[in-house]
């Protein structure tokens, strides 16, 4: 019965996501004093583990992984954890600049102009999704074209010929009030 349960734990060991750096490719792993220095200079809390249990140094390895291979996002190795939690830590770091300082710590890399490309081509895909929405927002605001003066004129002295038909039709319906409004005349 112990050796059924041994081999039931490493079986589930074998099936899981392994944690260990030493089953990582060696295309995404960074050294440990690339790492300090990295998170020495990364702003805020972002050298800490994120909410998901990926560790900010895996997380970038993967994205150097990714970079480095020239890859999907779902080719990514297991070990690395799930890929769309991945590709969404790095939209988001990409949206707020991020990558702009680890670009700056890992000069010297030969991943960095991968991964420089990989940050450029993800901003332009965004820029290009949301430029449409940003047009249409501004043709919103922008004035609509210039009416001649005449034409102007003609279309408001439109408007008031019917006004003044919906008031006249108003004053007949409530005679009391016609008193009021004797300026008008009697223009049926």
């Amino acid at each position: 019965m112990v050796q059924r349960s041994r081999d039931t734990s490493n079986t589930v060991v074998a099936a899981g996501i392994s944690h260990s750096r030493q089953d990582d490719p060696p295309e995404g792993q960074l050294p440990v004093r690339r790492w300090y220095f990295l998170a020495s200079r990364l702003p805020g809390q972002l050298a800490t583990k994120s909410i998901g249990g990926l560790s900010t140094r895996r997380f970038i390895e993967a994205v150097l992984w990714i970079a480095a291979t020239d890859s999907t996002w779902p080719q990514l190795p297991k070990s690395y954890g799930n890929f769309h939690a991945v590709y969404q830590r790095f939209a988001r770091w990409a949206r707020l600049d991020v990558w702009d300082y680890v670009s700056t710590c890992l000069e010297g890399d030969p991943r960095l102009p991968a991964l420089q490309r990989l940050v450029r081509q993800h901003l332009e895909i965004r820029r290009r999704r949301t430029k449409p929405a940003e047009q249409l927002a501004v043709a919103e605001t922008v004035p609509s074209p210039v009416v001649a003066p005449t034409d102007r004129i003609n279309e408001l002295e439109a408007r008031i010929a019917r006004m003044e038909r919906i008031l006249r039709a108003v004053l007949k319906a409530f005679p009391q009030v016609a008193e009021d409004f004797s300026e008008l005349g009697n223009g049926d």
